[in-house]
């Protein structure tokens, strides 16, 4: 079962990702993909290591 810190670092790409797409909304198509995809991948990544820790 996983405790409530878990589940904030589970939450936080989500939040984050959330944000971010509200930002790039406006933009051109292939810019929002291409650095959409990269802030997705950073932020996996992030979140994987502070459930490491």
């Amino acid at each position: 079962m996983k405790d409530l810190s878990d589940m904030r670092i589970h939450g936080l790409p989500v939040e984050i990702g959330e944000a971010v797409w509200g930002e790039l909304s406006i933009w051109e198509s292939f810019a929002k993909w291409t650095i959409d995809k990269q802030i997705v991948g950073s932020v996996d990544g992030i979140a994987a290591q502070m459930i490491v820790r």
